[in-house]
């Protein structure tokens, strides 16, 4: 498994970038009146989004194997007993490679693939909970779930990724600083108001209306320019290696119900 996930990290964000920028050429109206051409194009884009969605998909397989239904604790100690823990430990560059791979999911146009990512994203959030090894991967998934939000074609995910970026900021903020930072750089957004926000989501029992809660945050400090926050990137952050410590501990998820509120993107 290492190799192919450091072959796919390299071969799927090669593709997806030239996949991007011929899709924004079209959409700048650049597009070739050659027939055949044009057949190729629309045929390597539907491989690789084939091909994306089907290697999302092993990995998410893979963290829920052994796990009981769909609780994403359950896999989440599955992995890390049979496979990650081996990887960080044998391969933390297939790993890195993995946690790169998963942001950059999130912003590709393709909203299955994303939605695989987001479950993806979730564990680990899981896993930084208590390993502090993955705590530098969170912050980079902050950022690639508010770019998310930006994309047209992840308009049906919004309750997830606004899920993922409420376990962020729930999970990891309360010792580590890294999250509120990163939230303190968005437009118009200082210290208090982000302690406000986490004195609200704290407050709010309804999973619900945490994510309404977050969504206005958003929308008030400047929604239409989420657009401006980095892609993520598909270097290595550095060494995952080392030892884990802290007690496991068990996160219980609940699926997220489809909403209909005004979506982010569209501001973008």
């Amino acid at each position: 498994l290492p190799p192919l996930h450091l072959h796919m990290q390299q071969r799927l964000h090669t593709l997806w970038q030239a996949c991007e920028a011929r899709l924004d050429g079209n959409a700048s109206g650049n597009t070739s009146e050659e027939g055949p051409s044009v057949e190729n194009e629309v045929l390597e884009e539907r491989i690789l989004r084939e091909l994306t969605r089907e290697y999302a998909g092993v990995l998410v397989q893979n963290i829920e194997q052994g796990g009981k239904g769909a609780n994403p604790a359950a896999g989440a100690r599955s992995m890390s007993d049979q496979t990650l823990d081996w990887m960080m430990v044998e391969h933390p560059n297939a790993v890195e490679a993995v946690l790169a791979t998963c942001c950059s999911m999130l912003c590709w146009p393709d909203s299955e693939a994303a939605g695989r990512a987001v479950v993806f994203c979730r564990m680990i959030v899981c896993y930084a909970d208590t390993d502090p090894r993955f705590y530098e991967i969170v912050g980079d998934i902050l950022r690639a779930g508010l770019r998310a939000l930006t994309v047209p074609s992840n308009s049906a995910l919004q309750a997830e990724l606004l899920s993922l970026l409420r376990d962020i900021i729930l999970k990891t903020s309360q010792e580590r600083p890294l999250p509120l930072q990163i939230l303190v750089t968005l437009p118009g957004v200082f210290e208090a108001d982000v302690r406000n926000l986490l004195t609200s989501l704290h407050g709010t029992g309804s999973d619900k209306e945490q994510r309404v809660k977050l969504k206005q945050f958003l929308l008030s400090s400047g929604g239409e320019l989420l657009r401006a926050i980095p892609k993520p990137k598909s270097a290595p952050w550095g060494s995952l290696g080392g030892n884990k410590t802290g007690p496991t501990r068990k996160h219980e998820y609940q699926q997220v119900p489809d909403e209909d509120p005004a979506p982010l993107w569209f501001l973008a």
